[in-house]
C-alpha cells in the first residue's frame, strides 16, 4: 500500500506543546504525506513558471471559497453565522491596515493617513503596498493553523520523512505525476459530460 508506515519505522518529534518527544499517529503521517502530495503536484504545474501573482493566488484562494461552500459548510444555518463572523474580520483587517499606513504617514508627512493628499497617499501606496501582502499572508496562515490539526508539528513530521532514507515522500516526482494525471483525468472526464450535455463534438486528447 503506497505510503504505509511500518511498526519499525514511528515516527517521533519534539511536540512544541506538550514539551516531550511524542510518536505521531499514522493517520497523522498519512496526513502529512498526503498535504506533501498534494503541494507538490502544484509546485509541478506551477513552480517553474511564471504566472502573476495576484491571479494565481486568487485563483487558488477562490478555489477553496468554492469547496468550503458546497463541501464543508453545506447547512445554511451555519453559513449565516459566516456573516457576522466575516464582520469581525474584515473589520480587524481594516483597523491593522490603517494602523501600519498611518505608522508610515506620521514617520513620513508627520501626520495620519487620512489626512494626507493624494500625491502623498499615493506615494505610500506604492511604497508599501506589501502590507497588505503581510496582511494577506497572515489570513492565510491562519486559516492553515486552523484547518490543519497539529499544524504545529507538520514542518516536523515532514522533515523527518524527507529525512528517511528511501522514503516515498522524498520529492516523490512519481507519485506526484500520478495525482497530477487524477486531476487531468477528472477535468478531462468534466469537460467531456458538460460538452455532451451542450450537445458540442467531444474535444480531441
Amino acid at each position: 500500500m503506497r505510503g504505509k508506515i511500518k511498526m519499525s519505522e514511528t515516527i517521533k518529534v519534539y511536540d512544541k506543546l506538550d514539551e516531550k518527544v511524542v510518536t505521531i499517529p499514522e493517520r497523522e503521517v498519512e496526513r502529512v504525506k498526503e498535504m506533501k502530495r498534494v503541494f507538490q503536484a502544484i509546485e509541478l504545474l506551477f513552480g517553474g513558471r511564471k504566472v502573476e501573482k495576484s491571479p494565481f493566488v486568487s485563483g487558488l484562494l477562490k478555489f477553496l471559497t468554492v469547496y468550503m461552500m458546497q463541501r464543508c459548510l453545506p447547512d445554511k444555518k451555519i453559513m449565516q453565522k459566516h456573516i457576522a463572523i466575516n464582520q469581525q474580520i474584515v473589520e480587524a483587517v481594516h483597523k491593522v491596515g490603517q494602523s501600519e499606513y498611518d505608522k508610515v504617514s506620521i514617520e513620513k508627512f508627520k501626520k495620519p493617513f487620512d489626512q494626507l493628499a493624494d500625491a502623498e497617499k499615493k506615494s505610500i501606496d506604492d511604497e508599501y503596498d506589501y502590507i497588505f501582502d503581510l496582511v494577506a499572508f497572515s489570513l492565510i496562515t491562519s486559516a492553515f493553523n486552523t484547518w490543519t490539526p497539529k499544524f504545529y508539528r507538520v514542518n516536523d513530521v515532514n522533515n523527518k520523512l524527507l529525512g528517511r532514507k528511501g522514503s516515498d515522500f522524498n520529492s516523490n516526482v512519481e507519485d506526484t505525476k500520478a495525482l497530477i494525471k487524477e486531476l487531468e483525468d477528472n477535468l478531462r472526464y468534466v469537460v467531456e459530460a458538460k460538452t455532451l450535455e451542450d450537445g458540442l463534438p467531444k474535444p480531441t486528447t
